[in-house]
């Protein structure tokens, strides 16, 4: 993981050169953002909300 303070530049140039620098970091962090981009697809997200919604409606007619 590479985590980077809000205006701190000398922490961001660090990040960059170990990207540069760190072939597995990179493909890390491609394939887990291309995984976080597929949780959110809409599909996804509305296939979600139609189990949260369905899960209330059953609730409240206990």
């Amino acid at each position: 993981m590479l985590l980077i303070e809000p205006g701190d530049i000398d922490s961001l140039a660090y990040g960059i050169i170990e990207l540069i620098s760190n072939g597995k970091l990179r493909k890390l962090l491609s394939e887990r953002g291309r995984q976080t981009a597929l949780d959110f697809d809409a599909k996804i997200i509305a296939k979600k909300w139609e189990e949260y919604l369905y899960n209330i409606v059953e609730a409240k007619q206990i």
